[in-house]
């Protein structure tokens, strides 16, 4: 069975974006979320698309966003808290946001594949200086070295959980 149907979320970033073009080119139909107010929205006029435009530390919204969708790419975060958010928002924003994402695929009886984007950055610090090519996942241990990089390897443990 192959995929129609896939939601992009973090849709306006470097990489959310770049998904977008390269699903639309394969032929996907795609439904977008970004965040409101978001200063780089710019990036999805383009594009025949749906948008949706919410915060994933919404559960309904989240389960909402998965209904008619086959696969998800979820690319959404935030690199580190910018100027005015507190610690506690990013963290519900990228691990809570996540387990959102998770809690509705699991639900869905449709989805059939759900990518994770997360950052070698988790391996910063393995081994001192530095990572070897190639990053091995299945032998190299976590060690995420500031917020950013601790969100996002423990959105790989949900992952992993679910």
């Amino acid at each position: 069975m192959s995929l129609n149907k896939i939601l992009v979320t973090g849709a306006t970033g470097r990489l959310g974006a770049n998904v977008v073009k390269q699903a639309l080119d394969n032929g996907y139909q795609v439904r977008a979320l970004r965040i409101p107010n978001d200063p780089k929205s710019f990036k999805l006029n383009a594009f025949d698309i749906e948008v949706v435009v919410g915060d994933l530390r919404d559960a309904k919204l989240c389960h909402q966003l998965l209904e008619g969708v086959e696969g998800v790419i979820h690319t959404a975060n935030i690199l580190g808290p910018p100027g005015g958010m507190s610690d506690a928002e990013f963290f519900d924003i990228n691990v809570k946001g996540t387990f959102h994402v998770l809690e509705a695929a699991r639900r869905n009886d449709h989805l059939q594949h759900l990518i994770f984007a997360s950052t070698d950055g988790v391996y910063a610090k393995y081994p001192p200086g530095g990572v070897e090519e190639p990053i091995r996942e299945d032998e190299m241990p976590r060690r995420p070295a500031g917020w950013y990089t601790l969100s996002k390897s423990m959105g790989e443990e949900l992952c992993d959980g679910y």
